[in-house]
């Protein structure tokens, strides 16, 4: 959708027709995705005059779907044997399985020997988890032209900013995992999601938005369509790629204008691209999916009460508001305003083909060259001074769904150009690429309640509050955790009997929901020693100057707690400048480690020693060195544990020889020992 003005609005308006061919594109892309995990293959179909057979079954006995011609790629997901012993290749047909004679199929490389290919990506900047798609590609249309594009934005960020509520959406009969349960987004007591736009659609989940956001799911030969430029090039857009596309379509057809003429969509739209240089086949993809298959809207019947003879095939401006419909809205648009003023883009828009092209100018004006270059830049807006804004609709299959219709225009011909694709990178994505959601059902993961026998929990069980704290006497050397779901259909793990050392026990208590959302509790149950016991038998050798060594490097906190095998108490760990330290810091010389009985007497406080880390980070690095050296030259004398630190070799001075101690051990070539 567009919006006018300065404010950017989030919507979806994708009508019935569009939906339909929406979820027709998942079904071929999930069965695309299911045979590629098993070993999918291309070929191009050569050496046929007439066209080649596809048929229902494997042999010329069975019924012929259709014909393809020389040129064309197929996708091939299995081959069978026929009666007199020939090879047919089963492939993807019209959305179904087809079945074609080998003969006539040459199979085309994957390019996963390519290593020229290899080395073009890598200096592009794609990661390794792009390589295969791109690499498939490349041996199907070697003349394409893959281009990174680093957004310089974290992954996890991006995701975050696309599923800000409201901002992306799903239809209400969506599967329940695509949808958001964020408390802005659902209701948990009544099981009813908000609505964000007329027409049932509501919050994606995060889930859902990460996998349309994840490039390297879209990186086959229609999907990757999402990622062509979309200026105007006349030697591979013609009107006959119009009419591939818009066939079966509302925009197949010739119509007569309000001015009495006969108008053909896909040479207007042709024309309309070639005016403002922006494609026209993304210009029809973009029609189709605003206003479906069948064209049936009121924004382009010209027959709306009070806006007879007005059309807004891209529905600009059609966002609800001020007691308007969004049609409405976008009528308004196209007349010129309220007060039906409006001039611009070739306003008012009161024939077929002013709508067409005044709103293709509006689009290139407004998105192609404010850098929004392509369908999925139009969808997520990870470039340009205001990412995440500006957005031309909120539907979150939008751009996927908008690169298939577009790859319809594209014969098997025109594909042999040098198509340049513009595919985004982000910072620190995933290493594979990010599944989509199928679970389906209530999402309702929560508990009506949670219990640790007897004991008070701290805080108050709360379904918002994760984390738990219990202590229970030294009697109790076990517990019964009692978990109970609010909804029939969800599964808990975790609960029942639960036997408990002395100190610290962690439970974890997980709720999985009909549709597979989980939702983890985790209980730290501390159980109290003897009050007349106190042991502590540490795995580390404490010096008469109170000083603990033989810790390896990067022990963490909780695990150099641990070693000490304190009984009846509990240690403390900070750094040298007395803040205390996470459990998942890294000890470091320098830390001190106090360690008290249970009624909070001290028992000891030492000094950790690591020898070689003589600046007290937990590593061994060129810094250690530099501090040695520093040292040996007088100009920062170290003392105390540090100096102790920086006497590797144990000989009572820091001098060269530990520094090339500390050197080797950080080349590799001889660690040092603990």
């Amino acid at each position: 959708m567009f919006y006018s003005g300065r404010r950017v609005e989030k919507r979806t308006r994708v009508l019935t027709g569009a939906v339909a061919i929406f979820y027709a594109c998942v079904v071929i892309l999930s069965a695309f995705v299911a045979v590629s995990a098993g070993g999918v293959r291309y070929g191009v179909v050569t050496g046929t005059e007439v066209g080649l057979s596809v048929r229902a079954g494997a042999g010329t006995s069975y019924t012929r779907l259709g014909l393809i011609y020389d040129g064309t790629t197929v996708t091939i997901t299995g081959e069978k044997k026929a009666s007199d012993g020939a090879t047919w290749y089963a492939i993807d047909y019209n959305g179904d399985t087809g079945y074609v004679i080998s003969t006539y199929i040459r199979l085309i490389s994957s390019g996963e020997d390519d290593k020229e290919f290899e080395a073009y990506l890598k200096e592009q900047g794609f990661p390794q988890s792009y390589w295969s798609g791109l690499k498939t590609l490349h041996a199907m249309y070697p003349e394409w032209v893959f281009k990174a594009q680093p957004t310089g934005f974290d992954w996890d960020y991006a995701v975050d900013q696309e599923t800000v509520i409201g901002k992306s959406l799903v239809q209400s009969t969506s599967k329940s995992s695509w949808k958001s349960t964020d408390p802005k987004a659902y209701n948990w007591d009544t099981g009813k999601w908000t609505e964000f736009d007329t027409g049932g659609w509501v919050a994606a989940s995060r889930e859902i938005v990460a996998y349309y956001m994840d490039p390297r799911n879209f990186l086959t030969q229609n999907s990757i369509f999402q990622f062509l430029l979309q200026s105007f090039d006349a030697n591979v857009q013609n009107v006959a790629g119009v009419e591939r596309l818009v066939s079966g379509t509302f925009l197949a057809n010739a119509v007569t204008d309000t001015d009495g003429k006969k108008l053909y969509y896909p040479q207007v739209i042709y024309d309309a691209g070639k005016k403002v240089g922006v494609n026209p086949y993304v210009l029809a993809a973009m029609i189709i999916q605003e206003q479906g298959t069948k064209g049936l809207s009121d924004s382009i019947s010209g027959k709306a009460p009070g806006f007879e003879g007005y059309f807004n095939f891209y529905n600009i401006g059609a966002v609800a508001g001020g007691g308007n419909t969004a049609v409405k809205n976008g009528l308004i648009y196209a007349k010129g305003g309220a007060n039906g003023t409006g001039t611009s883009y070739g306003r008012p828009w009161n024939s077929r083909a002013k709508a067409i092209t005044g709103g293709a100018q509006f689009y290139a004006n407004g998105y192609v060259t404010a850098g929004q270059n392509t369908l999925y830049l139009k969808r997520f807006n990870v470039q340009g001074d205001n990412p995440f804004t500006h957005q031309y609709m909120t539907s979150v299959w939008g751009a996927a769904s908008e690169g298939l219709s577009l790859a319809g225009g594209y014969s098997e011909e025109l594909r042999q150009a040098p198509l340049v694709f513009s595919i985004p990178v982000y910072d620190d994505m995933p290493g594979s690429p990010c599944a989509q959601p199928t679970g389906d059902g209530s999402p309702d993961n929560r508990l009506s309640t949670l219990k640790v026998g007897s004991y008070a929990l701290t805080p108050a069980f709360n379904n918002d509050t994760a984390n738990y704290s219990v202590v229970v006497p030294y009697s109790a050397s076990s517990v019964t955790v009692t978990a109970t779901p609010k909804n029939s259909k969800a599964k808990v793990s975790g609960a029942g009997a639960v036997p408990l050392k002395v100190g610290s026990n962690t439970v974890k208590v997980t709720v999985t929901a009909e549709n597979g959302s989980q939702r983890t509790f985790t209980l730290t149950i501390a159980r109290e020693a003897n009050q007349e016991e106190f042991s502590i038998d540490p795995k580390y050798k404490v010096s008469g100057s109170k000083q603990v060594s033989g810790i390896t490097l990067g022990t963490k906190v909780s695990d150099f707690v641990k070693n000490l095998n304190i009984v009846g108490g509990y240690a403390q760990v900070k750094t040298a400048g007395g803040s205390t330290k996470q459990n998942s810091a890294v000890v470091g010389t320098g830390d001190t480690v106090t360690i008290y009985r249970n009624d909070g007497t001290q028992y000891a406080k030492w000094t950790v020693l690591i020898y070689g880390d003589a600046n007290g980070d937990g590593t061994i690095s060129n810094s250690d060195r530099i501090k040695i050296r520093n040292h040996i030259l007088g100009t920062n004398k170290l003392t105390g544990v540090y100096f102790v630190a920086g006497d590797v070799n144990k000989d009572g001075q820091v001098s060269n020889a530990d520094r090339i101690k500390v050197r080797n051990h950080i080349l590799g070539t001889t660690p040092i020992t603990q």
